[in-house]
């Protein structure tokens, strides 16, 4: 704006807010206040997290596989989609569909364990349903023939996870979400605008470092909680960066 009067210059921020607010919304883009505008304009240092963010999320359910002699496909199929029911992460939506809705069980006890994955009773018996940390949180290790065998799913880009019991691990469940189309080209953008972009997930890290490496971002960290990521905040803000995080990612 060019202002040429007192008048104009009480004019101008005002008018420069409306301007931006109005061609942000046009890109569904909505700010709080004015302040955050401000605020934008100092980022140096972005944190993205990966599932639904640089990729679709809307998963697709690659293969369900069992891995105890105590139970039956129909039957971890079931357990797995009424537990997910309740889940608002972006690959509950696909997990839920894989039995018709009419066979959902009532599942009591329902609880997001923040960062690891959900869990429920079902009967009798808890049942847990989340990434690899969740079994480590149980006390489940992992034979090293497993481990190479899901080593090779993350490798083509399936992201892990399991359900279980208290004791044992039942399943694992194999899901591929697709990068987004343009998530590459906004990477570069904001690269060549000087912005530091940084990836913190909760998904393992072979899946993170795998996508990472597809879009150009250099600083990732896999297997996050939402307590790691606050520390990643800090630590980049530590050291003098002006950080964003996604309202998604927030701790």
């Amino acid at each position: 704006l060019v202002v040429a009067c007192p008048c104009a210059v009480g004019l101008a921020t005002p008018m420069s807010v409306m301007a931006t607010t109005g061609r942000a919304a046009q890109k569904g883009v909505l700010f709080k206040d004015a302040e955050a505008i401000e605020a934008l304009s100092k980022v140096n240092t972005l944190i993205v997290d990966k599932t639904g963010t640089l990729t679709e999320g809307k998963p697709s359910l690659k293969e369900i596989q069992l891995l105890s002699p105590n139970v039956e496909q129909t039957q971890v199929e079931l357990w797995i989609a009424s537990i997910e029911q309740y889940s608002s992460h972006p690959i509950a939506q696909t997990l839920t569909q894989i039995v018709p809705a009419q066979q959902l069980l009532k599942v009591a006890d329902f609880e997001d364990v923040t960062g690891f994955g959900v869990k429920g009773q079902i009967g009798e018996q808890t049942l847990y349903i989340g990434s690899q940390k969740l079994l480590e949180q149980l006390g489940i290790t992992l034979d090293d023939t497993l481990q190479s065998q899901l080593n090779q799913q993350r490798e083509t880009g399936n992201v892990i996870s399991f359900l279980s019991n208290s004791q044992e691990v039942l399943a694992y469940i194999a899901i591929h979400d697709a990068i987004k189309a343009n998530a590459q080209q906004v990477i570069q953008q904001l690269i060549d605008d000087g912005i530091e972009v940084v990836m913190a997930t909760g998904d393992h890290e072979q899946n993170a470092q795998l996508v990472a490496k597809e879009l150009g971002i250099q600083q990732v960290y896999g297997n996050c909680t939402p307590t790691e990521k606050l520390e990643i905040v800090k630590k980049y803000q530590a050291q003098g960066k002006i950080v964003a995080m996604g309202v998604n990612d927030a701790p």
